[in-house]
């Protein structure tokens, strides 16, 4: 497979991609919720290649008509010609129709997609350009269309003060096997980040397993050097992906953090930093770390900020290979660094929101400077 995913979710034998494949194996709709740039959409491309469907994606938009999915039929030149949508390619290639960032579709688009996501899928109407306006999903799979191989995922992303939203349609919501997306756990964040880069930390690496899927969406462990029930003439088939063990992960905790202190103390420093700050938007999404202890947890609760995810792991760290290979000044490099992270949690209005007789961005200089990432004779962050 061309996509690299580490899996890091659930625990025990059932990861996101095996639950993610089972649920699509049994042609159920499923919904993943979780704050931006923690994989949800990487999950769903990783599982599409592994079962061998084409994906079709499109976002979400509050003003979002009910012909953005279903197309529709508009005058052309002399003719007429009917629009071309990611929901009607996933339908008649039997593909995967992901559908981001549902936390912006309305009502009314949720009840014009409810007899798609029903039993009833067959009796959806699309809009055809025949003597007929419509024709259902029924007359489309006589026309060939892959419809039984059809697939529905959504992603949305709670606000920062819940663990999920609540104003999807009932009918919309009973219609969907929802799975809750934990963010990534920040030593991996940091492994997954220092790999790119061709750093090895062994005790991470320790809890990293093999798992496989086979042609027939079987799942396997590698256990001893071998694919477990599998036979031999069919390795090549296997379709192979790493899970991060989250027990091995604290149970080589210590080790984990001195390897990475012993690559740069700054990357531990870092990772407190997001993962206080993450404290202060949403203890839930903070205390399942193993980074959280009493010494990082923040009296300060709710915050309007932009959640630090993968992404600021992935900027920070490339950021500062590529200063420290330049040979800039330590300080100089931790301090950008710094800044640029805070502009992108407070980003806009959000940076001068007034906290406790000082403002958002003031707030999270003090706890960049709790870290030592923004020295002390540095000067404030700017907008």
């Amino acid at each position: 497979m061309d996509r690299n995913y580490i899996a890091n979710q659930g625990s025990g034998a059932l990861d996101e991609v095996r639950w993610l494949i089972s649920k699509l194996k049994l042609g159920q709709n499923v919904s993943i919720q979780g704050t931006p740039g923690n994989g949800k959409s990487s999950l769903v491309r990783f599982v599409a290649d592994i079962m061998g469907k084409n994906l079709y994606s499109r976002a979400c938009d509050v003003n979002d008509l009910i012909s953005d999915y279903s197309g529709e039929v508009t005058m052309h030149n002399s003719g007429t010609q009917l629009s071309i949508t990611p929901l009607r390619l996933a339908l008649e290639n039997g593909g995967i129709f992901l559908n981001e960032e549902t936390s912006e579709m309305s009502g009314s688009i949720q009840k014009g997609l409810s007899v798609l996501l029903s039993d009833d899928r067959l009796d959806f109407n699309l809009p055809t350009i025949r003597e007929q306006n419509f024709k259902t999903l029924n007359d489309y799979k006589k026309d060939g269309w892959k419809i039984n191989e059809f697939c529905y995922v959504e992603t949305f992303n709670p606000s920062n003060n819940s663990v999920g939203k609540d104003n999807f349609e009932e009918s919309h919501a009973n219609r969907l096997a929802s799975y809750h997306f934990q963010d990534i756990d920040s030593l991996l964040s940091i492994g997954i980040e220092l790999q790119k880069q061709d750093i090895s930390i062994p005790s991470l690496e320790k809890c990293i397993e093999q798992r496989g899927v086979s042609e027939k969406l079987e799942f396997l462990n590698f256990v001893e050097g071998t694919w477990k029930n599998f036979k031999k003439e069919e390795v090549k088939l296997a379709k192979a992906y790493s899970y991060c063990n989250s027990d091995k992960l604290k149970e080589n905790f210590n080790n984990i953090v001195e390897e990475i202190n012993e690559v740069n103390s700054f990357y531990i420093s870092l990772a407190k930093f997001f993962v206080e700050v993450k404290s202060c938007i949403n203890i839930n999404s903070a205390n399942t770390d193993s980074l959280f202890d009493s010494s990082i947890k923040s009296d300060v609760k709710n915050l309007r900020l932009n959640s630090p995810t993968q992404r600021n792991y992935d900027s920070a760290i490339k950021t500062y290979e590529m200063f420290k290979n330049e040979g800039f000044n330590e300080d100089l490099i931790k301090s950008e660094i710094a800044s640029e992270q805070i502009r992108a949690i407070c980003y806009g209005a959000k940076a001068k929101k007034v906290l406790n007789g000082t403002n958002q961005l003031e707030f999270l200089e003090s706890i960049a400077r709790k870290y030592s990432i923004l020295v002390n004779d540095s000067p404030n962050v700017t907008f």
